[in-house]
């Protein structure tokens, strides 16, 4: 231990944890894999409500990382909650711009609120981050296809054979 921290006392501690208190401390001081691999076992067991405190707890933190934002975006949209998850999302957003699994969950989020339009803006912003990112495709053709019917994705293959034919 540091010579200057034994003789600080607990005031020192405090300023430490920057406030943090009732075991939040430990919690600021786990490492992100430590973070990741919890998250990662309460979705696999469909634990939502324990997976979303967990992100809560992760955010409290460190509000900065965006993972800790996405997480709860996760638990918020299986729970419906999906006002909350699309909030959640435009943070881990702001956070890291180009996370595609938050825009295509972002989508999700809309989709399932009934804001087809915003959920397509999503997916659009997703694919074109990462032309690759296959279940962004999928997600923005089902909601195209929701939202217009067999009849209207006909309609958009048509005009976008006809505007490129290759």
């Amino acid at each position: 231990m540091l010579p200057c921290l034994a003789l600080a006392g607990p005031a020192a501690a405090a300023a430490q944890t920057f406030g943090l208190d009732n075991g939040q401390a430990a919690l600021a001081a786990r490492p992100q894999a430590e973070w990741v691999r919890q998250a990662q076992a309460l979705e696999k067991r469909a634990d939502w409500p324990g997976l979303l405190a967990w992100g809560q707890a992760w955010a409290l933190a460190d509000a900065k990382n965006a993972l800790a934002w996405f997480v709860q975006g996760r638990a918020l949209g299986e729970l419906g909650r999906f006002a909350e998850a699309i909030a959640a999302y435009r943070r881990n957003l702001r956070l890291d711009p180009g996370d595609v699994y938050a825009r295509n969950n972002l989508g999700n989020a809309y989709r399932d609120s009934g804001r087809p339009r915003e959920a397509m803006q999503a997916y659009r912003a997703a694919v074109e981050i990462d032309p690759d990112y296959v279940q962004a495709w999928h997600n923005l053709g089902l909601t195209f296809y929701l939202t217009k019917g067999q009849d209207g994705v006909a309609q958009a293959l048509h005009k976008l054979q006809a505007t490129d034919p290759a």
